[in-house]
């Protein structure tokens, strides 16, 4: 099989550091060389033009809906205007891509060993992806998460429009929902129970 040799002094290019038939997804490999995946993917060799562009489209509707699975893509991409694609092109490069559904796992919990549980609080920037403050704690209490809430405000420098959460206890409590609603006058939305959509809290 023919391989690219590095010329004496030619630098290398991080996107020339992917393997294409590594164990690691090309999204993951991009992450860990801090590179833009869809700058590796443009540059993917053996990949029609076609299927590239394709590609692009299908990262952007990722970025737009993360709870999106092959079946909705599909969907999307013939309600708008991009044509009607076989299940299997389309899930071998959602493969390719590392592209994955986010949706609710089963376990959410870990058990420690004790009959008790730890319970991990964390404030996400839903567009960044980025953790911007977390907590463990080994009670349901409401306080721990109000005060991570009011460190990733101070953190940012700035208060969220929308916040969204699961239908934990704590976040169904008034100290919560005084605290977001009326102190900061945040509008609340709650995860529906075992699907991705949300609802305005009361």
């Amino acid at each position: 099989m023919e391989k690219n040799v590095q010329s004496p002094g030619e630098p290398v290019r991080s996107t020339d550091l992917i393997e294409r038939g590594s164990p690691l997804s090309i999204r993951r490999q991009s992450k860990l060389l801090g590179i833009a995946h869809s700058r590796v993917y443009a540059l993917q060799k053996g990949e029609s033009d076609k299927d590239l562009k394709l590609m692009r489209v299908l990262n952007e509707f990722h970025i737009e809906d993360p709870s999106a699975g092959l079946r909705r893509m599909r969907s999307y991409l013939k309600r708008r205007g991009h044509g009607t694609f076989a299940r299997s092109r389309i899930q071998r490069l959602m493969r390719l891509m590392g592209i994955e559904a986010a949706y609710p796992r089963k376990r959410t919990t870990i058990p420690m060993g004790l009959p008790r549980f730890m319970y991990l609080f964390a404030v996400l920037d839903w567009l960044s992806r980025k953790v911007i403050a977390w907590e463990l704690s080994n009670t349901l209490e409401t306080d721990f998460c109000i005060c991570e809430f009011k460190k990733a405000v101070i953190e940012t420098g700035t208060v969220p429009e929308i916040f969204n959460t699961d239908q934990g206890c704590q976040f169904t409590a008034n100290d919560w929902i005084n605290c977001l609603k009326d102190e900061y006058k945040v509008r609340i939305t709650i995860d529906g129970k075992g699907r991705c959509v949300s609802v305005d809290a009361r």
